[in-house]
């Protein structure tokens, strides 16, 4: 195991997920049909330029082997299973990649509905599983610390600072796999209950799924950047 212990902690642990436990949900996610990452802008759902591989959302509930992935999360980051939000599964392609971003929200952002923050708190914890060997990794570009995709390797890094706004060291990035796919799922757990809620929302989604973006990206970069110089300045140099 390597733990990060700086602010924000980052864990990296590897074998969590079995080989055929990983070759499952590839198996999973391309029975069902992988779509482009979507947002919604001006009404209309056009390709996630940050995010720009393929992938399906599984709901808990919806096969009892993904139930059981959903579960051993929650025990490794301690909350509640009912805080996750739905697990995303992704192929990422040469040419690939999600860009740098924060997971967390900027509490005075104009926030979209579907992002229900009042109601369900902000993502302390993401949770990465990597479903295949790959020349990919996640990358923490303020820390100089890049994670490569191997097969079982689960990786978990905090998202939030003391006052619960997004850690501008959290800051992360998928680079594109230089050949072969990289297959990752993805688990971001909320404050506050997440599932029931949404339930009450819907009893089942479609397989397009799109995320309203009314903020104003450029303001979220300057305020988390603005941390970021903060604390490096603080801190100096970040160690590996």
């Amino acid at each position: 195991m390597l733990v990060y212990s700086n602010t924000p902690t980052i864990v990296v642990q590897d074998s969590v997920l079995a080989d055929d436990l990983c070759q499952y949900i590839i198996s999973l996610a391309k029975g069902i049909g992988l779509v482009p990452n979507l947002i919604a802008s001006n009404g209309k759902d056009i390709r996630d330029e940050l995010r720009t591989s393929s992938g399906i959302g599984v709901d808990f509930g919806e096969n009892e082997v993904i139930d059981d992935v959903y579960k051993s999360m929650a025990e490794m980051c301690h909350l509640p299973v009912t805080h996750a939000e739905t697990m995303s599964i992704q192929r990422y392609r040469p040419g690939e990649e999600y860009k740098p971003h924060w997971d967390a929200y900027v509490s005075n952002e104009d926030l979209p509905l579907e992002a229900r923050v009042e109601e369900c708190g902000n993502r302390p914890v993401t949770i990465i599983g990597c479903l295949n060997d790959s020349d990919a990794a996640t990358v923490f570009p303020h820390l100089g610390l890049g994670i490569q995709s191997m097969q079982g390797r689960v990786i978990m890094f905090g998202n939030l600072d003391e006052d619960k706004e997004p850690h501008p060291l959290s800051m992360h990035m998928g680079t594109t796999p230089r050949e072969g796919d990289k297959w990752i799922f993805t688990l971001w757990f909320r404050e506050k209950p997440y599932m029931e809620t949404e339930k009450k929302l819907s009893k089942k989604k479609s397989k397009k799924k799109s995320t309203e973006r009314n903020f104003d990206p450029e303001k979220h970069s300057k305020n988390v950047m603005k941390k970021a110089k903060d604390i490096m300045k603080e801190r100096g140099a970040m160690p590996i």
